[in-house]
């Protein structure tokens, strides 16, 4: 996580640092200023949180000493006064007054006094504490708004990126398929932040947490923790490789990546890759084929590990594609070769489609 603050810091730096950033309309230069603040206010309260959770709570640290450095093993946060405004932690309305600037105080000294007046409120915020990793972008907001049904127990320390904002299967959706997965060893192939993760750690022996992406398997292992793991008592094993390649090795035939820490053989796999955004909700149908990985070929690799697949899609997955998957099914000699679609329903509205495969396949009644 420190290089992912350094990396967003360093880009704002030198987009205020540059010669034309002062020619820049003056609420532009305001946001970029109040962006930057903010991003190095987060960074500092997270160093803060990491450097006393690694004292007080030793027991907890499921990490490396390199990984101690990129992400806190304990982040907590108040429970009281808590708001969101515009991508940015508000803690408590600030009780600060803007300072009254004279009519004939030009444009410069009315920034500065602004600016002093804002990093005021930012210190103020500091001191009060800070919550999580909000969205920090416009189309993001809504997620926020819906946190506590992605994790129910987001105010205990729950982080996300920008990206897991709109991938995170809602928990009680992830606590149902993880039920229907109920089995001894279990692979969650596009793992991301932990939701799904974390819920069929409830339901199986053994959960694999695979994701291409380091920043995301550091997330998820610390909101494992908020839900009570810990390096003793864990039944979660995180993996950093590409699936494609991971599905190929499994059966030896790639020698460079990861050992694979299953003894014996996978009962099923759960499929949720990425979608490609949230554009598709504008989209009549969506096409498996046009996902930023294709995902007739995610499937044809998933079974290659086990024939028992769940695969998480849209609500407006085209008909016509959910039949070929059947088609691929029953091609590559398995049996049977139909499926069961689940629409996923959360508060009457529909959220997404679980398509189940092999013996998964009426395994426990739809909801």
């Amino acid at each position: 996580m420190e290089e992912y603050f350094k990396k967003r810091i360093d880009i704002l730096e030198k987009k205020t640092n540059d010669k034309s950033f002062d020619t820049l309309p003056k609420a532009a230069r305001k946001r970029q200023r109040k962006k930057l603040r903010s991003l190095v206010i987060q960074r500092n309260q997270w160093l803060k949180k990491t450097s006393a959770a690694a004292h007080s709570n030793d027991s907890t640290n499921n990490f490396s000493n390199e990984s101690q450095k990129n992400i806190s093993t304990n982040i907590s946060s108040s429970t009281t006064g808590k708001r969101q405004l515009k991508g940015k932690v508000v803690k408590s309305q600030t009780t600060a007054t803007r300072k009254k600037v004279d009519e004939s105080t030009d444009e410069s000294e009315s920034d500065e006094d602004e600016e002093e007046q804002e990093e005021e409120e930012e210190k103020e915020k500091e001191e009060n504490g800070f919550i999580g990793f909000l969205p920090q972008t416009k189309e993001n907001q809504k997620y926020y708004y819906q946190r506590y049904r992605l994790f129910s127990k987001f105010d205990e320390g729950i982080i996300l990126d920008e990206e897991s904002w709109y991938s995170v299967t809602p928990e009680k959706i992830a606590n149902h398929i993880a039920e229907r997965l109920r089995s001894n060893i279990v692979f969650d192939a596009f793992g991301g932040a932990g939701g799904n993760t974390i819920a069929l750690a409830n339901t199986c022996n053994i959960v694999i947490h695979n994701d291409i992406d380091p920043i995301k398997t550091h997330m998820a292992k610390h909101n494992s923790l908020v839900y009570s793991h810990t390096q003793e008592n864990t039944n979660i094993e995180f993996i950093n490789c590409d699936f494609m390649a991971f599905s190929e090795s499994y059966f030896g035939t790639r020698s460079t990546l990861p050992p694979i820490p299953l003894d014996h053989h996978c009962d099923c796999i759960f499929l949720s890759p990425p979608w490609g955004g949230p554009e598709y909700l504008q989209k009549e149908h969506f096409y498996i084929g046009t996902m930023p990985i294709d995902g007739f070929d995610i499937f044809r690799q998933a079974l290659k590990i086990s024939p028992n697949v769940a695969y998480f899609l849209p609500r407006n997955t085209h008909i016509d594609d959910i039949r070929k998957l059947s088609k691929i099914y029953k091609d590559l000699g398995y049996y049977p070769y139909d499926c069961e679609v689940e629409e996923n329903y959360l508060n009457e509205s529909i959220k997404s489609i679980t398509i189940y495969f092999g013996n998964l396949i009426n395994r426990a009644e739809s909801s």
